[in-house]
């Protein structure tokens, strides 16, 4: 027999924690099923899981690619006429997430208690965020909540989709980098110290660019704590400006000015804004609430500023490309065809249109982008190996001509 702790919920939903005695983990939620009790956690006694299961501050990450295989399997289960509570039960037992099972735990007691399914997701934030809760509370009332969990899984793979495409092709930029970085600290740091000792030994006058590089190897070696100190205060300060309204406002406004990369921020931004608002149309969602929802869920403010300035626009009667072409982050192609979806009718399908559009958009730019960095990089790189080899060589040629005297 081995000891167990758990987390559960009662008859009345109030959470119990508490330990027993079982064989294994399913004998203990047996165990916990015969009391009455709706079991979220069980944690064998002891063990390292244990302990960092009772860590107040730890917080468990759900990985959205698990999410989107929840929501598919939701959506293939409602459809084959399973009702939703033994459709969360089913799915519970295929999650491989243990946070993500623990949550869909919770969501189960509560369906099954008389909540809504959508109610009963608000109360977990961190893993399924209010565009999820507003697209299935629509579903919901409007009788189709496997056609939208579709839907949901299929606009979070076409996100993931993207974010993949970026990371891979910033791969080969962000290693090279890295190489370089140890390098030039490998020979600044290990080799240049020992060639400089022998020339200062023999009494060589070093010439500037030599001493310049000696300074910056003594700073590394000797004061580098100093340095990890300053950096840290610097993104401490960093984080603080950004904290601020002011601050933030001013940064997000210069990442999408920044040349090339600005723009792909840009675009990434507009797909993610049309897609999310299409999406949400097309499922019922009103206009207004999907545009609350679009402000909430985009990273920049100074996007969030323009969604909130429109949603107030159409709520005055006014049409969607109005405060759209004010901001000017719009480009004429998004705002035209959004304006023939609005007088045809077709507002969600034009969205759509408009983040299909953008896809190999993006695709393009950060192709441009790794493209550009690549020989910047290593022409970087190039010249500051370059120019620590003449800080070592100009002292040897030195020393050759002085013994050819």
């Amino acid at each position: 027999m081995a000891t167990f702790g758990y987390q559960a919920r009662d008859t009345t939903g109030q959470l119990v924690i508490g330990r027993l005695e079982a064989e294994d983990e399913r004998a203990a939620a047996a165990a916990l099923s015969r009391l009455g009790y709706h079991p979220l956690r069980i944690t064998q006694s002891g063990t390292l899981q244990e302990l960092a299961a009772s860590l107040p501050w730890r917080r468990q990450r759900v990985d959205r690619q698990d999410v989107l295989l929840l929501l598919r399997e939701l959506a293939a289960l409602l459809r084959a006429g399973i009702p939703l509570a033994s459709s969360l039960e089913g799915a519970i037992q295929q999650t491989p997430s243990s946070a993500l099972r623990q949550a869909l735990q919770d969501v189960t007691h509560r369906v099954q208690g008389g909540a809504s399914f959508s109610e009963a997701l608000a109360n977990h934030p961190r893993v399924f965020p209010e565009l999820f809760i507003s697209m299935i509370r629509v579903g919901e009332a409007a009788g189709i909540l496997d056609d939208v969990l579709e839907r949901l899984a299929q606009l979070g793979t076409q996100e993931l989709e993207t974010r993949s495409r970026i990371q891979s092709a910033l791969i080969y930029p962000v290693v090279l980098v890295a190489f370089a970085f140890l390098v030039v600290n490998g020979l600044v740091i290990g080799i240049l110290p020992k060639f400089v000792a022998v020339f200062q030994a023999g009494q060589v006058e070093l010439p500037w660019p030599t001493r310049l590089l000696l300074g910056v190897s003594g700073l590394l070696r000797h004061l580098w704590w100093a340095l990890v100190l300053l950096g840290g205060w610097a993104v401490w300060q960093g984080r603080r400006y950004y904290a601020t309204p002011a601050g933030r406002l001013a940064v997000d406004q210069r990442l999408l000015e920044i040349p090339l990369a600005g723009t792909l921020y840009r675009k990434i931004l507009i797909a993610r804004v049309t897609r999310t608002v299409g999406a949400m149309l097309r499922t019922g969602v009103p206009i207004l609430e999907a545009l609350s929802v679009a402000e909430k869920t985009v990273p920049n403010v100074v996007f969030q500023r323009t969604l909130q300035r429109t949603r107030l626009a159409v709520a005055e009667g006014q049409s969607l490309t109005d405060p759209w072409t004010a901001s000017g982050l719009f480009p004429p192609l998004v705002l035209q065809l959004v304006g023939v979806g609005e007088r045809a009718g077709q507002l969600d399908a034009k969205l759509t249109e408009v983040a299909d559009f953008y896809d190999p958009e993006i695709d393009r730019t950060v192709r441009n982008l790794t493209t550009l960095l690549e020989p910047v990089l290593l022409m970087t790189m190039g010249l500051v190996v370059g120019f620590i080899a003449l800080s070592v060589l100009l002292p040897i040629f030195k020393v050759i001509h002085v013994f050819r005297r």
